[in-house]
């Protein structure tokens, strides 16, 4: 069945194929380029458009002062607090419950009751001003402001 094909045809054939080939894998390289400039030059804008921003005063000195302001005073409530409460001996009020039942809980009041306390009362909330604090600052001590 080979023999009665002709080597012109069986050479133009392949050498149509091959040159599909070519022109099919040199087609997706000049895409593949034209993407990667057009990335490269997305990147730049954005690159510039950071170094402008970043050149830009934002005129946060009040925010920035307020957010040290803020700070120093979770840290005088931790550090400062802790350390004269006991020394000056001034009394903390702290609210608990008085409660009674009658008939295995079926008959049950409660009244707020408020025990005096000497000394330094640390509150959850005291707790978590401070855990946001610190990682605030390990979180933005990651990044690199100074160039």
């Amino acid at each position: 069945m080979f023999e009665t094909i002709s080597a012109d045809v069986v050479s133009g054939l392949l050498g149509g194929v091959g040159g599909f080939v070519m022109k099919y894998m040199a087609q997706r390289a000049a895409d593949v380029q034209s993407a990667h400039l057009r990335a490269l030059e997305l990147l730049a804008a954005h690159d510039s458009s950071a170094d402008k921003a970043a050149q830009r005063d934002s005129g946060d000195a009040g925010g920035r002062w307020t957010r040290r302001i803020i700070v120093f005073m979770i840290m005088l409530a931790f550090v400062g607090a802790l350390i004269l409460m006991p020394i000056i001996n001034i009394p903390i009020a702290v609210e608990g419950k008085d409660s009674w039942s009658f008939l295995w809980g079926l008959f049950e009041s409660s009244k707020p009751i408020f025990t005096e306390v000497r000394g330094y009362l640390f509150t959850p909330e005291l707790r978590q001003m401070a855990l946001a604090m610190v990682w605030f600052y390990l979180g933005s001590s990651v990044t690199n402001t100074t160039k």
